[in-house]
């Protein structure tokens, strides 16, 4: 799932800040990925990433890599995680880059990311996967469930793996859970499950499953 980030918001971006784009990641292979798939979804938009910045995994300031940036771009997308995409809030804000550029990425409206940095987060946009905070009787029902099962609330990653559990169960249920003799009919149902998810109405996508 984490390649996967982008895809709804590289398209968001380009109908709502423009077709310029920058992204900033860790130089390392899951930030190459991100990137690329960043890239790929973005053109399939219509916009253009017209800059790449990636960063020593040691970085603590990223002052030097914003004086990089294409002042021509519209937005800068950060795929970071845990403390340094909550530095990177801090930053952009302080040296005055929302001004120039609207900041967006995959994980900034996590409580843990953003909630240090409040008052630096207005104008944020993000595309996480899951929110805790999202306000439907199934997710409700999931957050009270996973409390009494661990002691603590679902993170980042917890309904991921709950609604995948569903939908292959429910694959299953379609061929009698006869898995040995009819795995091509076990994959044609699992493209066909729907259902409404803590994370709102669950389907995969027939295009890129």
């Amino acid at each position: 799932t984490g390649p996967s980030f982008p895809i709804p918001e590289a398209g968001y971006n380009v109908k709502n800040f423009g077709k310029k784009g920058i992204i900033i990641t860790f130089d390392y292979v899951w930030g190459k990925e991100i990137a690329g798939v960043f890239e790929h979804f973005t053109k399939e938009a219509g916009g253009e990433i017209i800059q790449k910045v990636f960063v020593p995994m040691t970085t603590t300031d990223f002052a030097p890599y914003f004086a990089k940036f294409d002042k021509s771009a519209n937005y800068v997308y950060d795929a970071f995680f845990g403390p340094p995409a909550t530095l990177i809030i801090k930053q952009f804000k302080e040296f005055g880059l929302d001004k120039q550029f609207r900041l967006t990425g995959g994980v900034l409206l996590m409580p843990e990311v953003v909630n240090p940095v409040m008052d630096y987060a207005e104008g944020l946009t993000g595309s996480v996967r899951y929110l805790p905070a999202l306000d439907t009787p199934e997710n409700k029902k999931f957050i009270q469930a996973y409390q009494q099962k661990y002691g603590i609330g679902p993170g980042l990653s917890s309904a991921d793996g709950y609604e995948s559990a569903i939908a292959i169960r429910k694959a299953l249920e379609a061929i009698k859970a006869d898995i040995e003799n009819k795995k091509p009919e076990f994959f044609d149902a699992l493209a066909q499950v729907k259902f409404a998810g803590p994370r709102g109405a669950f389907e995969i996508d027939p295009k890129y499953h």
